[in-house]
């Protein structure tokens, strides 16, 4: 079988979107369409020794992205969850707490680094 360029392009199109769909945890659905929400993949972004956090929904994926020098951990002080230790330029994934609530957040290996993980 030959293929065109243009039948080509369309295939490479169609295995790019299946990817990004798996990445993304597949698609989006809405509370308003009655069906269950699922929540996108969230970044909390470590630099400069800091959390960088935005509100998650519960049950989310919740990706950590280290971009420090340094390993780092992102651990819920009450134990509720725990990225484990995040090597410097590597990103871990968690899942967040399916209860809504403010979790106070630490880095266990750098306890002087603490935020708050925000599930709505």
């Amino acid at each position: 079988m030959k293929l065109t360029g243009s039948l080509l392009v369309c295939a490479a199109a169609g295995a790019f979107t299946a990817g990004a769909l798996v990445l993304n945890g597949g698609p989006s659905t809405s509370a308003s369409a009655g069906g269950p929400q699922v929540g996108p993949t969230t970044q909390i972004e470590i630099s400069d020794f800091a959390f960088a956090v935005t509100p998650v929904v519960p049950g989310s994926t919740v990706t950590v992205a280290n971009r420090d020098g340094e390993a780092h951990t992102v651990t819920a002080s009450d134990g509720e969850f725990d990225s484990g230790q995040i090597p410097s330029g590597k990103a871990v994934a968690f899942i967040a707490p399916s209860t809504p609530g403010t979790y106070q957040i630490v880095c266990t290996i750098h306890p002087s680094m603490h935020g708050e993980l925000v599930v709505t």
